[in-house]
């Protein structure tokens, strides 16, 4: 992922990239075009060295064919990167977490990557403790093998997620609906992790809460339910981040599943 000034000017170079490959002789003066904009501002703006109004946010994005929340956090994102207000940038930024939308993940090799639990523990990690969290720090307090910490480090920096111990960008998410095998397992490295805590007579079982919901529903109320989940889910997430004096890495993980089958 490309250190940029703007965080939207990734989802732009992705959307430039997909045309390419798509369209071998497709350029950016085409590029340009589409957007309804001069080639040298399309240059810029793919590289994150210009930002965007809120009213040419949503022009460029319905010309890119995004709809609904894909729309919204686009205009979201360029918000909270270019408003000149803090006000209006720190409700935007707030917005984008409660947004269900494909651009909340990264490339899928960013998010094979981050499949392993040990790499997103060591982002905050890094985030949480800056210099102090060298590969050793990492691999003592994650209790992992050296080597798989500093194989996670070295993936880190060559997508460019990370600088030294400088977080290049918070623009990271994982999907928690896909079918790729590699989030798969990252989710069941968490909840094995979560079970096998809970089952240990230490202290660390302290800090381990399993609750487990059983509900009749209807059918049709899935999608809705699941959105639910998904807000709660960011709202706590934002509000624990938030502010200073982090001191710990913590998972938060929501099956959500059906247990019956139908019948005749």
């Amino acid at each position: 992922m490309p250190n940029t000034k703007f965080r939207f000017a990734t989802i732009l170079e992705n959307e430039f990239k997909k045309k390419q490959q798509r369209n071998k002789r497709y350029s950016l003066r085409a590029f340009a075009r589409d957007l309804d904009v001069s080639q040298s501002t399309a240059s810029l703006l793919i590289r994150g060295k210009t930002g965007l109004s809120k009213k040419k946010a949503e022009s460029i994005a319905q010309k890119l064919g995004f709809t609904g929340e894909d729309l919204h956090y686009f205009v979201d994102l360029t918000v909270a990167d270019c408003a000149k207000l803090p006000k209006i940038r720190k409700e935007a930024e707030l917005r984008l977490n409660q947004h269900n939308s494909q651009f909340n993940l990264s490339t899928i090799e960013i998010c094979r990557t981050l499949s392993s639990w040990y790499t997103l523990a060591s982002l905050e990690l890094i985030e949480m403790h800056g210099k102090k969290a060298t590969e050793k720090f990492l691999a003592q307090a994650l209790n992992v093998a050296p080597s798989k910490i500093s194989k996670a480090i070295q993936n880190l920096h060559t997508l460019k997620i990370i600088d030294g111990h400088t977080i290049l960008t918070d623009f990271i998410a994982l999907p928690d609906g896909s079918a790729d095998e590699y989030i798969y397992r990252f989710h069941r490295e968490m909840l094995g992790k979560a079970i096998g805590m809970a089952a240990k007579k230490n202290k660390n079982r302290k800090e381990v809460n399993i609750a487990t919901s059983v509900i009749k529903m209807r059918k049709s109320d899935y999608d809705w339910a699941l959105k639910e989940i998904r807000m709660l889910r960011r709202k706590l997430m934002a509000k624990l981040e938030d502010g200073t004096g982090h001191d710990s890495v913590f998972c938060l993980s929501t099956p959500f599943f059906r247990l019956d089958k139908d019948l005749p």
